[in-house]
């Protein structure tokens, strides 16, 4: 999945040339189109705000290319060639098992929502009184060490890309650390953690965990 989200965002840099969307937006339809799949009403609706101001023909641009080479990967059964965008010699591999292009709401949402309710349970428990800061963390660094790193990336995007911002609304990523095992040089394309969360960062004191395992300073 990891793969398949990088590659979404280096078609729609490629398609982008001719229409300069900002990052923002641009982020927002890769992510749409990893996330809802490429026929969804949520990726299209988003374009057809942008087509008021870019021109009707980005829809097409965008659907058709990404459709194109769903059609090419499928038609060659996955295999690890190269794949070409349309009216394009900008050519490069994919090395996907699935069909791709498809979306993942289905896993992921289910995957995020559970484990958002989940830290929700354990911090609402702390604001009951029934246990500690401290507890809460332990309980929650178990939570956390059941998620893979690309689990840890997914939900960063998730949460950047404006889907997930409720994970901050207490403090879910930085106070109680959700984002500790945060595998920093796999953030491609959106705005890096340490600079993002750079405020919050600066009133870690020295005695205290820092928010990434990896450091809190380049």
């Amino acid at each position: 999945m990891y793969n398949e989200l990088l590659l979404c965002f280096k078609i729609c840099r490629i398609l982008n040339r001719k229409y300069k969307l900002d990052s923002n937006k641009l982020n927002t339809i890769a992510f749409d189109i990893f996330f809802f799949g490429i026929e969804s009403n949520f990726f299209i609706r988003n374009l057809k705000e942008i087509s008021k101001e870019k021109g009707s023909d980005i829809i097409n641009t965008f659907k058709s290319n990404f459709k194109n080479i769903r059609k090419q990967h499928e038609d060659n059964n996955g295999s690890d060639t190269e794949y070409k965008l349309k009216d394009s010699n900008i050519v490069f591999k994919i090395k996907l098992k699935y069909l791709p292009f498809s979306g993942h709401e289905n896993k992921l949402g289910h995957f995020y929502r559970h484990l958002f309710y989940t830290v929700k349970y354990i911090v609402n428990k702390e604001k009951e009184g029934l246990i500690t800061y401290k507890q809460a963390r332990e309980y929650l660094k178990l939570l956390r060490a059941q998620m893979s790193n690309y689990e840890n990336v997914l939900l960063y995007y998730n949460y950047i890309i404006g889907y997930g911002k409720d994970w901050e609304n207490e403090g879910f990523l930085t106070k109680y650390r959700m984002l500790h095992n945060l595998p920093l040089d796999k953030t491609l394309n959106v705005s890096q953690p340490r600079r993002h969360f750079k405020e919050f960062i600066k009133t870690i004191k020295p005695d205290e965990t820092p928010m990434f395992e990896w450091g809190d300073y380049d």
